[in-house]
């Protein structure tokens, strides 16, 4: 379950993923709207592996000021741009389970921040081999842009290291981040 401001007004939206899909209600600030779900959550389709589900993250992914919806599959993440439809999906690079990145710990270490600075979110994920980040530009992903070599022949394969890998959430930040502030007034 997330909260999350999936409509760019500012207050918390909530989503879960429940067997049928991911349901999802925007925020009217007394209460939530009626729920909208997507059928490609659903059990059926393999997500209520908790190594797929685990994965549901959030971040503008097409730069239009609304969280998306991400997640990584058994081949590759996809995304699902924030709006009642859900549509078009971004089929995200392949990050297969063949290519090292099935394992639990390579699965939990999915993550979504804007590391080219241009306001949409990057994919971000340790396979066995190190860290990668795939661009995003829009509707789709660029090339691969190796990050640090944080791999298992490193020392970076035990469990314990899975979940460790985090991003600064700029979007978090905007209430005190004293540049934001100033590119306001």
């Amino acid at each position: 379950m997330r909260f999350e401001d999936l409509d760019g007004d500012r207050r918390a939206d909530l989503c879960a993923r429940t067997p049928e899909g991911l349901r999802c209600a925007l925020s009217t600030g007394e209460g939530f709207g009626d729920a909208f779900e997507d059928p490609a959550f659903r059990n059926v389709n393999g997500w209520g592996d908790h190594d797929k589900s685990g994965t549901l993250r959030v971040g503008d992914v097409d730069g239009d000021g609304d969280q998306d919806l991400c997640a990584r599959g058994n081949a590759r993440h996809f995304c699902w741009p924030a709006d009642r439809a859900f549509a078009p999906r971004i089929d995200g690079p392949e990050l297969s389970d063949a290519e090292g990145w099935g394992a639990y710990f390579c699965n939990t270490s999915f993550r979504l921040a804007d590391v080219k600075a241009d306001g949409r979110a990057d994919a971000c994920s340790r396979g066995s081999s190190g860290v990668r980040c795939l661009p995003s530009l829009g509707l789709s992903f660029g090339e691969a842009v190796a990050g640090p070599a944080w791999s298992d022949a490193n020392g970076w394969g035990a469990r314990k290291h899975g979940s460790t890998l985090r991003v600064a959430d700029d979007a978090r930040m905007t209430a005190c981040d004293p540049r934001r502030e100033t590119t306001r007034a």
